[in-house]
C-alpha cells in the first residue's frame, strides 16, 4: 500500500499541470493552476532564461520536467531542444535538413512557426516546409515524414503554420494550402493526415475543400462525441477524428483565418481577419449547419492571428493591435472593449482566475476576468523582442519565448512599476509629414502605427489629408490603423472615406463604411446603396450597418433590399433596423423575416416585433411560434409576444 502511495505520488509530482500542445490542455488556453506568479521583470521573478534559435515563432510545451521548442537555423537546418523544467539546462539538442522549402514566408511566419505536441512519451514536431518529425523524451528520432515529399509543396500563402495535436494512438495534422502549381485542373489540394504516433505511417488521409488557412485545430467532446473543429477559408469545417470525414460545416467566415477555435460550455467559437466576423455555434451538427446551429455571430473585429479565448462564461477576443473585447458567451453579449498598449501575436491564456496577455515586447496584461475590465498587473520584460508564441504554464511556472530566449518566470517578491505610457509632447505637424513619405515597408512599420494612432487621438483634422496615401501606400498593418482612426478626424475625414469605398480590399471598404457610419454622413447613403448591390459579403453587411446608423427615408430604401440579401448576416442588420426605423410599417418584413432559413434572421424579427407590440404584433408571434421547429427560436418567439 505504502509502496503504491509513493508511486501515485511520485507519478502526480512528475506529470502534473503538463501543456502539451499549442494553447495547452485540450488546446483551450486554460490551466487549472493557482498560486501562479503575479509581478516580475528581468530583475526580479525571471527563474532562469536560456538562449534559442532567433526567428522561430513555435511556442514552448512542457510535461514534466522537460520543456520543448522548435526552431529554424540557417543553411536550411531544424532544430529541437529539451530543457529541464527546473534549471533551464539543455537536456539534448537535434537537428534536422529540411528536406523542403517553407514557402512564402513573411515577417509573422518562420520555417518553424507549429507548435509541437506530446502526450508524455512521444513528441510530434512539425515544420514550415511539411517535415514531420517524432521524438522520444532522449531525442532520439522515432520516425520522420515528408509531406512536401509525399503530397507536393505547402503553397500556403504567407507560409504554414498550423500545429498538430496528439489524440488517443495518432498525430492529427491540418494542411490548408492552395492548389498545386502542377494541377491544372486546380482541384482542392488541402487535407487532414491522421498519423500512427509508434510509426508515422498514415491513419488516413482526407481532402478539405477549402484553401490557404493558418490556425490549429481544436479537439473537444460535447455529449460523448468527439469532433476536431478548425476554421477554414470562409468557413468553418468539423471532422470525426476517428474516421477524417467531413460532420459539418458552416459558412460565415472571412478569408484571412490564423486564429484557432475556442471551445466552452457546449459552445464552438471560430473567429477570423482581418477584423472579420467571430461565429458562436452548437456543436454535434451534421452536413451544412450555416442556418441552423449559429447562437450569435459578431460581423467584425475578428484578430488577424490571436485566437480567442473562453474563460469562466466569457469569450475574450484580443486583435494584433491591442484592442480586447469581452463577450457573454451564451448571448454574444458584449461586456466592455478595451485597449491595452502593444503589439500582439501571442494567444491570451488563463489560469487562477487571472488571464495573461502577452506583447511582442515582452509586457504581460494580467486581466481580471469577467463583466468588468480591470488590469490587475503589468510585467515587463525589458528588452525582450519577438514574443511571437503563447505562453505555457505548468508547475507554478509560466514559460515566455523571445527572439533570443526561452524565459522561466516564477513566484517573485517585487513589485511592478505602475503605468508604461509616455507623456512626452508630440508635433502633429511632423507626424503628418512622417505619414506624408511613408511607404510600403515589410518591418518596421511601428513608427508609422504610432504616428497614425496618436493623430487619431489628438483628433488632428489636418491628417486627413494625408490618411488616404497611408491606407494605399503603406503597408496593411498600417493600412488597418489608419481606416479604423479615420472618423477620429471629425467632418475633414469624409471625403478620404467615401473614396475608400471604392477600394480593392474588402477590409478598408467594410472600415471605410464603419467610419462613415459614425460621422452619420448622408453623402455616404448613395454609395453604400451601391455596394450592397455588388460588395463582397462582409461589405454589404457593413454596408447595412452603416445604412441604419445614418437613417433617413433613401437608407432606409436600402435596408429594404437588404432584407432580401443573400447572406444572412445582411438580413439579421435589415430585420433589427428596419424595426427600429419603420415601427408598424415594417411588419411585412419582419413577418417574413419569421420564416427565414437561418435561425438568428428570425430571432432578430422576432425581437424587432417584440420591441414594436400591438395586438397585430401579438398574432403574428403566436402563429410563428406554432410553427416554429428550432427550441431556441422558438423561445424567443414566444419571450417576444409576452
Amino acid at each position: 500500500m505504502r509502496l503504491h502511495i509513493f508511486l501515485l505520488l511520485l507519478t502526480t509530482a512528475s506529470y502534473a499541470s503538463p501543456w502539451p500542445q499549442f494553447r495547452g490542455p485540450e488546446g483551450k488556453a486554460v490551466s487549472d493552476e493557482a498560486n501562479l506568479p503575479m509581478n516580475w521583470s528581468q530583475a526580479d521573478g525571471v527563474l532562469w532564461k536560456v538562449e534559442v534559435p532567433k526567428w522561430s515563432f513555435s511556442s514552448p510545451v512542457v510535461w514534466g520536467d522537460h520543456v520543448f521548442v522548435t526552431g529554424a537555423l540557417e543553411e536550411n537546418k531544424l532544430v529541437v531542444l529539451a530543457f529541464n523544467r527546473e534549471d533551464g539546462k539543455q537536456l539534448w539538442r537535434q537537428e534536422f535538413t529540411a528536406t523542403a522549402e517553407a514557402l512564402n514566408l513573411g515577417p509573422w511566419n518562420t520555417a518553424a512557426s507549429p507548435t509541437p505536441a506530446t502526450d508524455g512519451k512521444t513528441l510530434v514536431c512539425v515544420f514550415g516546409g511539411g517535415d514531420v518529425i517524432a521524438l522520444d523524451y532522449a531525442g532520439s528520432v522515432k520516425w520522420k515524414r515528408s509531406l512536401a515529399f509525399d503530397y507536393g509543396e505547402i503553397n500556403c500563402q504567407h507560409g504554414f503554420a498550423s500545429s498538430p495535436i496528439l489524440w488517443n494512438d495518432r498525430a492529427l495534422i491540418v494542411v490548408d494550402r492552395n492548389p498545386l502549381k502542377s494541377d491544372k485542373e486546380k482541384k482542392p489540394a488541402s487535407y487532414l493526415l491522421a498519423l500512427n504516433l509508434e510509426t508515422g505511417k498514415n491513419i488516413y488521409k482526407v481532402t478539405r475543400d477549402t484553401q490557404s488557412s493558418w490556425g490549429s485545430p481544436l479537439l473537444y467532446t460535447n455529449n460523448g462525441k468527439s469532433e476536431l473543429v478548425t476554421g477554414s477559408q470562409a468557413k468553418v469545417l468539423t471532422h470525426d477524428p476517428e474516421t477524417g470525414k467531413l460532420l459539418w460545416e458552416a459558412v460565415g467566415l472571412a478569408d484571412y483565418v490564423a486564429p484557432s477555435p475556442a471551445y466552452g460550455d457546449g459552445m464552438v467559437y471560430v473567429s477570423s481577419g482581418r477584423n472579420g466576423p467571430t461565429l458562436a455555434l452548437r456543436p454535434n451538427g451534421s452536413g451544412d449547419v450555416t442556418a441552423t446551429h449559429i447562437e450569435w455571430r459578431k460581423s467584425r473585429g475578428g484578430p488577424y492571428v490571436v485566437s480567442p479565448l473562453y474563460y469562466r462564461g466569457y469569450l475574450y477576443v484580443l486583435s494584433e493591435l491591442g484592442i480586447i473585447e469581452c463577450f457573454e458567451g451564451k448571448t454574444g453579449d458584449r461586456a466592455w472593449k478595451q485597449r491595452i498598449r502593444g503589439r500582439f501575436s501571442a494567444c491570451p491564456v488563463a489560469a487562477d482566475g487571472k488571464i495573461y496577455c502577452l506583447s511582442e515586447d515582452g509586457l504581460t496584461y494580467i486581466l481580471k476576468p469577467g463583466a468588468d475590465f480591470e488590469v490587475l498587473a503589468e510585467n515587463n520584460l525589458e528588452g525582450e523582442t519577438g514574443c511571437m508564441g503563447t505562453p505555457a504554464i505548468s508547475q507554478g511556472n509560466i514559460f515566455i519565448r523571445s527572439d533570443d530566449h526561452l524565459i522561466c518566470v516564477g513566484q517573485s517578491k517585487g513589485t511592478v512599476a505602475a503605468g508604461n505610457g509616455d507623456g512626452s509632447k508630440v508635433d502633429p505637424k511632423a507626424l503628418v509629414e512622417l505619414l506624408r513619405t511613408s511607404g510600403y515597408h515589410d518591418n518596421d512599420n511601428g513608427p508609422y502605427i504610432a504616428a497614425v494612432e496618436k493623430l487619431a487621438e489628438l483628433k488632428y483634422a489636418p491628417a486627413a489629408e494625408v490618411f488616404p496615401h497611408v491606407i494605399r501606400k503603406t503597408h496593411y498593418d498600417v493600412s488597418e490603423v489608419a481606416v479604423k482612426g479615420f472618423s477620429e478626424l471629425g467632418e475633414a475625414a469624409i471625403p478620404g472615406l467615401l473614396s475608400l469605398l471604392e477600394d480593392r480590399r474588402d477590409f478598408i471598404q467594410w472600415e471605410a463604411a464603419a467610419g462613415l457610419a459614425r460621422l452619420k454622413s448622408a453623402e455616404a447613403v448613395a454609395p453604400l446603396r451601391t455596394l450592397l448591390a455588388k460588395g463582397k459579403p462582409l461589405v454589404r453587411l457593413a454596408a447595412a450597418e452603416a445604412l441604419d446608423a445614418i437613417g433617413g427615408d433613401a437608407a432606409i430604401e436600402g435596408l429594404v433590399t437588404s432584407a432580401k440579401d443573400e447572406e444572412g448576416p445582411v438580413r439579421q442588420v435589415a430585420m433589427d433596423a428596419l424595426g427600429r426605423h419603420l415601427g408598424q410599417n415594417a411588419l411585412p418584413h419582419l413577418k417574413e423575416g419569421l420564416k427565414d432559413a437561418d435561425r438568428l434572421v428570425r430571432i432578430k424579427a422576432a425581437e424587432a416585433l417584440g420591441k414594436i407590440g400591438g395586438k397585430d404584433v401579438a398574432d403574428i408571434l403566436t402563429s410563428a411560434a406554432k410553427v416554429e421547429e428550432d427550441p431556441g427560436v422558438k423561445a424567443k418567439i414566444e419571450e417576444a409576444g409576452k
